[in-house]
């Protein structure tokens, strides 16, 4: 798969290509692997790889985002056997021991880890910059910062690199380069993400982890995979039992599924590109891409 009809889809629309044997979760994770060599020694979002036996599982072709790659931000992804380095020299070496909640479920999704983002050390920054990585670069003007802590993660997606990854949010982790690289970018209310079984640190009231992503829809089904209470839940919240990617009425925009159908493999329907108005508050996004996919950079 040549890397323009790659980044031209959504995550959700991959999954639909792996599904209808129209293209392999293989071919997938190859065409982002090479777009990690190609694009990231201009953007310096990408700063590790996963081990490969434990960046997924198998999942059958109904996992919502069967055969997707995906990256996880260098700092409390949860992924057991994975490094965890927490943009930190301090942090040089270490590895994941258990498995959080959330890992369980990202690989139960059908997600496939390629790679660690770079994020500010310990992820106490709103941009992206740490010493023991260097910068990350905004896809969007290579002279600015993508924001952080989840830079790294924002500028992959936004270069596409890949169309979802994960990162997290406490004082604007998530939302800050979001809107920096003209991305979703969501912070969920405290205990819909379970911070489980590690859930110990004194961040855990701020800190949630989610995604960043290029389409509303894609936001919503990662939602619907992941939230649900989780061992040592530390937080409560009323259970509604309603799916976000369902929503309700008053909140569907005009190019959303209806309420009733199923949320796997996007209920929240949105036309190609939409994604990119809404994220950049209306205004047309230039050209079919950052420079830096253009090959303009």
């Amino acid at each position: 798969m040549n890397f323009d009809d790659y980044a031209s889809h959504d995550a959700l629309g991959l999954a639909d290509l792996v599904r209808k044997g129209e293209v392999s979760a293989a071919e997938l994770e190859e065409t982002a692997r090479r777009s990690i060599d190609t694009v990231n020694g201009t953007i310096n979002a990408v700063v590790g790889d996963v081990p490969l036996a434990e960046g997924r599982q198998e999942t059958s072709s109904d996992a919502v985002f069967h055969g997707v790659p995906f990256l996880l931000k260098d700092l409390a992804h949860g992924y057991a056997g994975v490094p965890c380095e927490m943009g930190s020299r301090m942090g040089a070496g270490y590895v994941n021991s258990a498995e959080s909640v959330y890992g369980a479920r990202c690989k139960a999704s059908g997600l496939i880890a390629v790679g660690r983002t770079n994020t500010p050390e310990f992820g106490l920054s709103g941009s992206t910059e740490p010493v023991a990585n260097g910068p990350t670069l905004n896809p969007w003007d290579l002279g600015a910062s993508a924001g952080g802590s989840s830079g790294g993660a924002a500028a992959a997606v936004s270069a596409g690199i890949v169309p979802i990854a994960h990162a997290s949010d406490a004082g604007g982790s998530i939302r800050i380069p979001a809107g920096w690289t003209g991305l979703v970018g969501h912070k969920p209310t405290r205990g819909l993400v379970s911070k489980g079984p590690q859930a110990s640190d004194a961040t855990v009231p701020l800190s949630v982890n989610l995604v960043v992503t290029r389409t509303v829809r894609d936001t919503a089904a990662f939602m619907d995979a992941v939230t649900g209470p989780g061992s040592r839940r530390l937080c409560r919240r009323a259970q509604t039992g309603a799916r976000l990617s369902r929503g309700p009425q008053r909140a569907r925009s005009r190019n959303s599924a209806s309420p009733s159908a199923t949320p796997s493999r996007a209920a929240c329907t949105v036309r190609p590109g939409s994604h990119r108005r809404l994220a950049r508050g209306g205004r047309q996004a230039r050209g079919h891409g950052p420079p830096c996919r253009r090959g303009d950079a």
